[in-house]
């Protein structure tokens, strides 16, 4: 039998792989030729971010930096810092994606730790965990009509991951301290925060806009400690092909390359600062599209063949956007006299069971009860609960501000605001008609062409109509029926064809 159809063109992005390993990295670090002899480490922070990632059929390969900040006590007395950028790289196979299109690629750091070999160089190692999801572009087709044959079809709201990738915004700031007459002797630390201020989707393109703040606390030449806080923003506009103003971003942004030195100004004093660094921009494009699939078919007095197929979707979106103020409560083993210089950032988000967990790391110097230099690194997570439903998710936190008190003199209460951009949805396998063929007509010469039927409650007329080779609206106009489905026990008539 001869069948004229038509089809409709599905087009959607698709979680085929997620990789979730550990890797560990070690560098060796030497102090520059002009720096003074360490006497006693203070400090040696590690951050990680990605910067890159190379994509092939068969793997993925990730590029990152190491951003290594140590602080040390030279044998004079004086506080002296460095930064160290490093790079890594690994290797990861892709199995079960043939044609990967993209992927989404966070690395967080697990721990880090240092050890002093001589006067002149550190060891570091830090543990790496790396969480992968590769993308393939499906292109199939789905059943939309065909000759004598009824189709059920049943529309689903879809999130669909339309981009992802890595982006680069470069800054070269020059400032002046514009306070009295004191000069930079040497830089003892130094924190940059980063917030995205502003993001706009135009098609095939995003502009997204940064607020960076960077602190730094230097000694003088009186070898008195000072800071100083210095802001400026940036921007770049990046092309994403087939992004919509529809679409939603979720961005996170942080500082992959950082180099910062004190110059001279006109007067041949060490008054100025240079900083000069790369902001890894890492985006998600996403959309709530509406989808129908084709999920069932059968032609009337014929034994009916479909082909089908699946497709994995996140579907039922729910979208959040909004601010929260919270507060997380910091201990330390030591006594707390004066923090000298402290920062906030959040390090890592997810979503388990519709709550958004947020990591935020603390970090700061501090002058203990003896008045030496100590340095406190501690992270603690923030959950916020978005639904009473258990469903998977996607998330971006900016943090906007914190500030904090110190309590009990080993204790800080940090106090952050954060805008948080969260998706939430039920991951979901369906499958849907790709094609139908009657093989054989069906022998329905003696079918009454009115059947008493008793039906089951929570019964589908669809499902009652193929069993009877007929039109599911005769039966819902024959019993007046207001569903397709039967809410309870009863007697149906079920008209034949």
């Amino acid at each position: 039998m001869e069948l004229s159809k038509e089809f409709k063109e599905m087009n959607c992005n698709e979680t085929r792989e997620r990789i979730n390993e550990s890797f560990d990295v070690d560098f060796q670090l030497n102090l520059p030729q002009y720096l003074d002899d360490i006497d006693k480490l203070v400090k040696c922070c590690v951050k990680n971010v990605v910067a890159d990632y190379d994509l092939s059929s068969s793997s993925i390969i990730i590029y990152g930096k190491s951003i290594i900040t140590v602080m040390y006590k030279a044998s004079d007395g004086s506080t002296l810092s460095n930064i160290f950028e490093e790079e890594f790289s690994k290797t990861f196979d892709i199995t079960s994606c043939e044609y990967p299109d993209f992927a989404e690629v966070n690395v967080f750091t697990a721990y880090s730790n240092s050890r002093l070999v001589n006067q002149r160089r550190i060891d570091v190692h830090t543990a790496l965990n790396a969480q992968i999801n590769v993308f393939c572009k499906r292109c199939t087709h789905c059943l939309s009509t065909c000759e004598n044959a009824f189709i059920k079809d049943t529309e689903k709201s879809v999130l669909n991951i339309k981009a992802t990738g890595v982006s680069s915004v470069d800054f070269d700031e020059a400032f002046s301290l514009g306070k009295n007459d004191s000069q930079i002797k040497n830089i003892i630390n130094i924190y940059i925060d980063c917030t995205v201020s502003d993001k706009k989707i135009i098609k095939d393109k995003m502009l997204v806009k940064l607020d960076c703040e960077l602190s730094i606390v230097y000694c003088n030449e009186n070898g008195n400690s000072d800071k100083i806080k210095y802001n400026f923003s940036t921007s770049k506009i990046i092309d994403i092909a087939n992004c919509l103003e529809t679409d939603y971003s979720i961005i996170d942004a942080k500082v992959c390359q950082l180099y910062v030195k004190p110059k001279v100004n006109n007067d041949n004093k060490l008054c100025d600062i240079e900083a000069v660094g790369r902001i890894a921009v890492n985006y998600k494009i996403c959309s709530i599209e509406k989808e129908s699939f084709s999920v069932d078919s059968y032609i009337p007095h014929y034994k009916t063949i479909s082909q089908t197929d699946k497709l994995s979707i996140k579907s039922n979106p729910i979208y959040y956007f909004d601010s929260k103020s919270f507060e997380l409560t910091f201990e330390n083993d030591k006594s707390i006299v004066e923090i000298i210089d402290l920062n906030a950032q959040i390090v890592k988000t997810n979503i388990v069971s519709s709550t958004l967990n947020c990591a935020v790391l603390l970090r700061f110097f501090y002058l203990d009860e003896t008045s030496q230099l100590c340095y406190f690194e501690k992270e603690e997570v923030y959950s916020l609960k978005l639904n009473d439903i258990e469903m998977n998710g996607e998330a971006g936190v900016s943090l906007l501000n914190y500030d904090f008190v110190i309590n009990n003199t080993n204790k800080v209460n940090l106090r952050l605001s954060i805008d948080y951009t969260a998706f939430l949805y039920q991951e979901e396998n369906i499958e849907y008609i790709t094609d139908i063929s009657a093989d054989e007509k069906l022998d329905n010469s003696n079918t009454p062409q009115l059947t008493l039927y008793f039906a089951k409650q929570n019964e589908s007329v669809w499902d009652i109509a193929k069993s009877f080779s007929t039109d599911s609206k005769l039966i819902i106009d024959e019993n007046e029926l207001t569903s397709d489905i039967i809410d309870t026990r009863r007697v149906l008539l079920v008209p034949g064809m």
